[in-house]
């Protein structure tokens, strides 16, 4: 089943994480079309998905599936080890299908997520 990345946009100069819900800089959905994964994204996490040009949170489409958690293209694992220092720490969730969920730090120098839960 493919991934869908949502990266979040700071139009306000700062990034909104909600924890409890599993949202951060980058939430990545697994679903099985784009269609789905905005769903799931506004429903069930929250996320307010628009067009709008400085909308947090945009829609994605079709094109952009991928076969694992990717940011800007890079796979977690091979961004973690590239992008260890120099940048600005990058959280990131994951949640699975099966309704479990990951917590990543995306550039910290181990490559295992900070944490695994069953979504309630």
């Amino acid at each position: 089943m493919p991934f869908f990345t949502f990266n979040q946009r700071n139009p306000n100069g700062k990034f909104v994480t909600n924890h409890d819900r599993g949202i951060a800089r980058v939430v990545v959905i697994e679903a099985e079309c784009s269609d789905m994964a905005n769903v799931i994204a506004s429903a069930e996490l929250g996320l307010e998905l628009s067009r709008d040009l400085g909308a947090r949170w945009r829609p994605v489409e079709c094109y952009e599936a991928r076969s694992q958690p990717m940011y800007f293209d890079i796979s977690f694992r091979e961004f973690a080890e590239f992008y260890r220092s120099g940048i600005d720490e990058v959280e990131a969730y994951v949640h699975y299908a099966s309704g479990e969920s990951e917590h990543w730090f995306l550039n910290r120098p181990w490559f295992e997520p900070a944490f695994r839960k069953a979504c309630d």
